[in-house]
């Protein structure tokens, strides 16, 4: 004979009480889910109809006015200039020079009278010039060039170009 604590007996003991209640619950809901529901008859000439609130005067004037703050101007623009007034025209600004960078400083291999060259960088144009005193480019004129550097003649004025000859890890002072 088996003894009432057996395992195997107690799961399925408890599988069929689980088993038989979930079995009821289901019936029942069958059951309920069946039942007619009690329902008015719907009238087969109903329409919808809408309920508008009464209009009175009072509410119309109030809703003009509150639509009236809508017509206010928040910006208006300033009152165009007089037309028939001539602006004289400032003559454009000349166009700023090139940013030419002093690259090095040469002597020509013909001359032996000391004159030297100039060889001029533009990094706007990616382009390198060799001039000697007296020659222009892009509206400069070279004035004198010596051995440290070269002076640039310009309408804005003059500019002195000076050559860096600091040797890498010289100070400056």
């Amino acid at each position: 004979m088996r003894s009432a604590s057996d395992p195997i007996r107690a799961a399925w003991l408890g599988t069929v009480v689980i088993g038989g209640a979930g079995l009821a619950l289901c019936a029942v809901a069958a059951v309920w889910a069946s039942r007619p529901i009690d329902t008015e008859t719907i009238d087969p000439n109903w329409s919808p109809r809408a309920k508008l609130p009464v209009q009175t005067e009072s509410l119309g004037q109030e809703r003009s006015s509150q639509l009236a703050a809508f017509d206010k101007h928040l910006w208006t623009p300033p009152p165009p200039e007089d037309v028939d007034r001539v602006v004289e025209a400032s003559p454009p600004a000349p166009p700023p020079p090139p940013r030419l960078q002093l690259i090095g400083i040469v002597t020509p291999e013909s001359s032996t009278s000391g004159t030297y060259l100039a060889i001029l960088y533009d990094p706007d144009t990616d382009t390198t010039h060799i001039l000697g005193s007296g020659e222009s480019i892009v509206g400069l004129s070279i004035g004198d060039v010596n051995a440290s550097g070269a002076l640039l003649l310009s309408p804005h004025g003059e500019t002195e170009l000076k050559l860096d000859t600091c040797v890498s890890g010289e100070s400056r002072g």
